[in-house]
């Protein structure tokens, strides 16, 4: 099951209506629509309402692939035989809730193919009525790999839906221009690889920080590359540690 809870705001003289979901993040941008987001490989709830009255009938549509019969549900049960292949085994309706008002899909396996516009049309003995839910799929970035390969620093991550955007910076500033090279790859799921290398400044200790993002996720990570100062200073140290050491011996 996934609970909802609501909330309410106005921007710019509009009302959004937010809800936080476990199978999802949904947002009410006007009366009877809806945008969803939803996980990939998650479940994820599509908010719909039926009017309280008797023989509830319930049609949910993609329709943004051409009105794609997602479910039905009519003479009190689920009539799935029109049903696409894309949804097979993986939609059900709140049954216990239906007579209450409550018509929302419940989808599994949430993929990028599922991404587009869906209509939900219900009808009971006191009328009908349709409402529509815009759904974004969401991989968002989970694990960023920093290493260093000579002078060549790479920042990497994989599995990611939108598109993701990568930057580099630097602690201190730098003050010459970053060299680096950027490539995405699309996999078999539709998912982004995103792969950025870099050449590194001479000069002392810098911090170098990768940052992948995308609509709604950003995710850093860090990488300290020793400069030359480094390790002069851990040669004197070390020199001045076996001088120590020795005058220590020499006086027992």
């Amino acid at each position: 099951m996934c609970p909802l809870g609501a909330a309410v705001r106005h921007i710019t003289g509009h009302a959004f209506h937010f809800f936080t979901s476990s199978c999802g993040f949904i947002v009410q941008a006007e009366l009877n629509v809806f945008l969803v987001s939803c996980v990939f490989r998650q479940s994820c709830l599509l908010p719909c309402q039926i009017q309280l009255g008797s023989d509830p009938l319930i049609h949910w549509y993609q329709v943004s692939a051409g009105d794609l019969l997602v479910h039905s549900y009519y003479h009190n049960k689920d009539q799935l035989g029109k049903q696409n292949q894309n949804f097979k085994n993986r939609t059900s309706l709140i049954l216990d809730q239906i007579s209450t008002g409550n018509a929302s899909l419940l989808l599994k396996e949430v993929n990028i193919q599922d991404e587009g516009r869906y209509k939900c049309y219900t009808s009971t003995s006191t009328g009908y009525k349709e409402s529509f839910i815009n759904l974004q799929t969401e991989a968002p970035v989970s694990d960023i790999r920093i290493h260093q390969d000579g002078n060549r620093i790479t920042c990497s991550s994989e599995g990611i839906y939108p598109q993701p955007e990568l930057t580099w910076s630097t602690e201190p500033p730098s003050n010459t221009t970053l060299n680096e090279t950027t490539r995405i790859q699309k996999t078999e799921d539709q998912l982004y690889n995103i792969s950025s290398s870099l050449t590194g400044p001479d000069g002392p200790d810098l911090i170098y920080s990768c940052s992948i993002r995308t609509r709604r996720n950003q995710k850093t990570e860090t990488f300290i590359k020793p400069g030359e100062k480094t390790g002069e200073q851990l040669l004197i140290r070390l020199n001045l540690y076996f001088l120590l050491s020795d005058g220590k011996n020499c006086r027992e």
